[in-house]
């Protein structure tokens, strides 16, 4: 097997377990989920309010597993919508005053962990690391694109 494959992959899945769990944790003294960390997180830096549909896009998450979560902390309190008829994808979303105080405990333990994970880093290496897993997953998503594409073609 490509040494590099195994790496990043193994690596990559190991990170992302870890997050997963690390969210989890976190987020029981909440009553919350890992689903809900980045709701809380999106919303948290959008205090004019945000819609479900700039949220999927600019999060890059399912529309249905973000409608879920959002419905959950909507049920909670923590999540109000206002009120613009049909266009429930369009209406915006704000934290409550009780979703801010969750919100901001997040954003705390967050960059507790994004601190810790980076303890050994000096700062070139942390901007570096973070401007070469950028470039990664753009080429990744690149990479994607044209898989589809060929994909299309050739089924055409």
């Amino acid at each position: 097997m490509n040494e590099r494959y195994e790496k990043f992959t193994l690596n990559i899945a190991q990170i992302y377990f870890n997050i997963q769990r690390i969210k989890a944790d976190e987020m029981k003294e909440y009553g919350l989920t890992a689903r809900h960390v980045n709701c809380l997180y999106f919303l948290y830096q959008h205090d004019d309010g945000v819609s479900i549909n700039q949220m999927v896009q600019e999060m890059g998450e399912d529309k249905a597993a973000v409608s879920r979560a959002l419905q959950a902390l909507k049920e909670k309190g923590l999540v109000s919508q206002e009120d613009g008829g049909t266009r429930k994808y369009k209406n915006r979303l704000f934290l409550t005053e009780e979703g801010r105080r969750v919100a901001g405990g997040t954003e705390r333990k967050i960059a507790a962990a994004v601190d810790y994970t980076g303890k050994d880093l000096t700062e070139e290496e942390r901007s570096q690391f973070y401007d070469t897993l950028s470039l990664i997953a753009a080429n990744l998503s690149e990479y994607m694109h044209n898989l589809r594409a060929r994909t299309r073609k050739s089924e055409d």
